[in-house]
């Protein structure tokens, strides 16, 4: 990732990403140390120009430190649009993972909504006086 990515990175959403990643930088223990005050305008600056200064002084540090920030983003993000599922792992015989594929690609929806589906529709049997 070049010094540019991150800049698209941060300007696609700056006004969610910019605190956020301030936040993920300090609380980190990543060496980062803000030169603006919080909310200031040139936030977003000071944190590109953060990347820019590592990435020349350790290159090493600055790829990993950028895809940890981008997959604690992105976990984020996908917690919050999962706020109102429930992640559950159950074992299953070795058979059940080609069925769901095909049943997945026969109806043309994905594996989680066919098990919801065929859990609630067995229990709609059960729960009929």
């Amino acid at each position: 990732m070049k010094i540019k990515d991150v800049k698209q990175w941060i300007d696609k959403n700056p006004k969610d990403k910019i605190p956020w990643l301030n936040d993920y930088l300090t609380c980190n223990q990543t060496g980062y140390i803000s030169l603006v005050i919080n909310g200031n305008s040139d936030h977003g600056y000071d944190l590109i120009s953060f990347f820019d200064v590592l990435s020349i002084s350790n290159n090493d540090r600055y790829k990993l430190l950028v895809s940890n920030f981008k997959k604690a983003w992105n976990q984020k993000t996908f917690r919050e649009k999962n706020k109102m599922k429930k992640q559950y792992s159950i074992s299953m015989s070795k058979d059940i993972g080609s069925i769901l594929d095909k049943l997945s690609l026969a109806r043309n929806e994905n594996k989680n909504s066919i098990v919801e589906a065929l859990i609630r529709a067995e229990y709609a049997k059960i729960a009929r006086p």
